[in-house]
């Protein structure tokens, strides 16, 4: 007897913390480039060339990418460009092309540059103001030596660390130069390590809100302050020590709402949560859907520079930066060296908690600037969740939907046919394989879309095609696209793939085509 059903499309998002017969039917066993949203599954947007920043040349590539309130900038060979318009336009020259892991903050109408790298007349860094003028930091430290490593804005006044310190350095109140003052936190470590990270974290303990002082060292040791004034016992106290997975590296935080998301070889941690509750508990891991795969990034990568997370609020997605190699020199069809990295992207949509991965992203950083998402590479500047080609190239999307028992655990399927419900005109090319009993075998050959979205002149019938241009309204058409697919066993499912290159695509369901074939 033939049976049919309707299966969702996997809005739960990726898995990878289930073993493959424990997942919800909602979960995907793999998520590239398709994004679970509330009631669908929906292919990324693309990237377009956003600027160029140079010629390719040995030892010259870009791995900080920073916004102010009315500013994009890029550092790119030592340099620091302006690049709002799409135009690099000089902001400041170092004249050294080994300063490019440059940190920010944020103070009343200016930025604050620092890098420890950076060994130049105007250090220990730079300061921006609104009109694009930069200035050298002026301070006055007794001790100082060399440049500053990250730098916080706290309670009005700002705070500077150095590379493998375990002190750090604060401004007078209302400043963020001039005469700085020393505060050694190394009395108050019990595991060591050096001081990575310093976050502004939000409580509300039911008297009023407060920002509390957050410092991670290298070991994972994280020590909490409040008060406003590390130079006045009376207005400065430690009020906690925690313990949390080890961080990875001093771009890996991102703040998201009152709380802050630090990336570590623990996984994803919700500081709010690790405070509360501690270092394994799991509410405390934001990234407690994947995470293994969290781990063996960090297992595989963690001692990588590129390691960084953005919330990108028009998207609603979090996303974390996952370098796989450091800059390695390549060479252009035209023989000229260049420098690149690899990279991938765990996502997370912040309205379901869903996550999936993005590939094809090879991203030094990223950035929000004015609501649009940014990244770098070595080379240029790309404006990302744009159109829907990878600057002109496909995006390959996969999917492997939870293994489905289809109301039957007990019994054997063999699915004959199956069709994805998308709003995708040419399904066809949507690569079905049908899998059985957790075995993750593909079969089948994906073949590129061979052309753009829309009708294309003189290669279809008048009047028999949808039309459809940038300015024109999305015309939504769901088709099936049935197939011929084979699965037999206890429990099954259908993956997709396909390389889009100009196609949108909003996947609802797969319908099946099966029938009960007995226990044995």
């Amino acid at each position: 007897m033939t049976n049919a059903v309707s299966v969702p499309a996997p809005t739960g998002g990726w898995n990878a913390r289930d073993s493959l017969d424990d997942m919800e039917a909602s979960d995907a066993v793999k998520m590239v480039n398709l994004i679970p949203r509330s009631g669908w599954v929906e292919a990324r947007n693309g990237y377009g060339l956003f600027c160029t920043l140079g010629p390719a040349s040995p030892g010259v590539y870009a791995e900080s990418l920073f916004a102010s309130s009315n500013g994009l900038f890029v550092v790119w060979g030592g340099s620091i460009y302006e690049v709002s318009t799409g135009t690099p336009n000089i902001v400041y020259a170092s004249g050294s092309l080994a300063t490019t892991q440059w940190q920010t903050t944020h103070f009343q109408d200016k930025l604050i540059v620092v890098c420890n790298e950076y060994a130049g007349p105007d250090k220990p860094g730079i300061v921006i103001d609104s009109a694009y003028n930069a200035t050298a930091l002026v301070v006055t430290a007794t001790g100082l030596t060399g440049s500053f490593w990250g730098c916080n804005t706290f309670k009005g006044r700002v705070y500077y660390w150095q590379k493998n310190a375990r002190s750090f350095w604060f401004a007078q109140a209302g400043s963020f130069q001039g005469v700085l003052t020393k505060f050694d936190l190394s009395t108050q470590l019990q595991t060591g390590g050096t001081l990575v990270m310093m976050l502004t974290y939000t409580l509300d303990a039911g008297d009023g809100v407060d920002d509390l002082a957050v410092f991670v060292f290298s070991t994972g040791e994280t020590i909490v302050y409040q008060g406003d004034d590390p130079g006045d016992a009376l207005r400065w106290s430690s009020s906690g020590r925690f313990q949390i997975g080890e961080p990875l590296g001093i771009r890996a935080h991102q703040k998201v709402g009152g709380t802050e998301i630090i990336l570590t070889k623990d996984g994803y941690v919700d500081l709010a949560e690790a405070l509360r509750s501690g270092r394994y508990s799991e509410g405390s891991v934001y990234s407690n859907k994947i995470i293994r795969a969290a781990k063996d990034a960090a297992k595989s990568y963690g001692d990588l520079f590129g390691w960084e997370c953005v919330l990108y609020p028009a998207g609603n997605l979090f996303i974390v930066n996952v370098p796989t190699s450091p800059e390695t020199l390549r060479h252009d069809s035209k023989g000229t060296p260049f420098y690149t990295i690899g990279s991938y992207q765990h996502v997370r949509n912040t309205s379901s908690g869903a996550w999936c991965e993005f590939s094809g992203i090879d991203a030094n950083a990223f950035c929000v600037y004015k609501d649009n998402l940014y990244f770098t590479t070595s080379l240029a500047v790309y404006r990302a969740d744009i159109n829907n080609t990878d600057d002109g190239g496909a995006i390959d999307v996969e999917c492997i939907p939870a293994f489905n028992h289809l109301g039957a655990k007990g019994s054997r399927k063999q699915v004959t046919m199956a069709a994805h419900i998308t709003n995708f005109q040419q399904p066809e090319y949507l690569t079905k394989d049908g899998m059985s009993d957790y075995n993750v075998i593909y079969q089948n050959q994906v073949v590129e879309v061979p052309f753009p979205n829309g009708a294309k002149w003189d290669l279809v019938n008048w009047d028999a095609a949808y039309w459809s241009n940038e300015e024109a309204p999305e015309i939504v058409q769901t088709t099936e696209g049935w197939s011929d697919v084979s699965a037999f066993g206890y429990a099954v499912t259908v993956s997709m793939r396909g390389r889009i290159n100009g196609f949108s695509l909003k996947w609802y369901a797969t319908n099946y085509i099966y029938r009960n074939a007995g226990a044995i």
